[in-house]
């Protein structure tokens, strides 16, 4: 790609396990994403983050229950957030 467009490859799974990238490792699939909210967890309950990865993660959620075609995948997703949002609140 053109330099000017500034445009990169992210491998989520290769992200070094910080704050800083918890945002994007949590849109990764099976094991990392896992442990990206098992650290979203982790986090205490007054840290500013955590309140609003919440609101994601139940916007998220929101969307995954209208979806029609649900894989497996999005099943185990749906199961874990509803379970850590509770857990996060």
């Amino acid at each position: 790609m053109p330099e000017y467009l500034r445009t990169a490859i992210v491998t989520i799974h290769q992200l070094p396990s910080i704050s800083e990238t918890l945002w994007l490792i949590i849109i990764g699939k099976g094991n990392v994403q896992k442990q990206a909210i098992d650290e979203l967890e982790a986090l205490t309950p007054d840290n500013p983050f955590r309140k609003a990865a919440l609101k994601l993660l139940y916007n998220l959620q929101q969307n995954l229950q209208v979806t029609q075609n649900q894989d497996e995948e999005d099943r185990e997703l749906l199961m874990r957030l509803s379970y850590s949002t509770f857990k996060l609140q």
